[in-house]
């Protein structure tokens, strides 16, 4: 939780030296590219693993954002939704094939099959 605040405030110096190599590349694109926190994105999620492929399924709803705040942790912070709260976001993912019987699991009809950026959609309010 620390190392969140400080990087929240922009403090990054103590990912140099961290052997973490997600942190390292964070620390990277922080200093070459100027990325900084600028907006939380709150969301539910239901998730579902079959290993065969390892597919992983997820459900996120009740999508929302910060307004235009980067206080994580406060439990009380004003939230906007960033989607309509009666559509869910499906996001399959797999490494070397879909199965069959996900495939056919998850045939959608009329449905729009789209990408989605729940960081996107949160951006607009904040």
């Amino acid at each position: 939780m620390e190392e969140c605040r400080k990087t929240l405030d922009g403090d990054i110096e103590w990912i140099k030296s961290t052997d973490r190599s997600l942190l390292k590349e964070l620390y990277i694109r922080m200093k070459s590219d100027l990325f900084k926190p600028k907006t939380i994105v709150d969301y539910n999620r239901e998730a579902y693993i079959y290993p065969v492929g390892n597919v992983r399924v997820t459900f996120d709803k009740s999508i929302s954002s910060g307004l235009f705040s980067k206080e994580i942790f406060n439990e009380n912070l004003p939230t906007m939704d960033s989607l309509d709260p009666q559509l869910i976001i499906l996001e399959v993912k797999y490494d070397e094939f879909l199965p069959s019987v996900i495939a056919d699991i998850i045939q959608i009809g009329e449905r729009r099959i789209t990408s989605v950026s729940k960081y996107d959609l949160c951006r607009r309010w904040g």
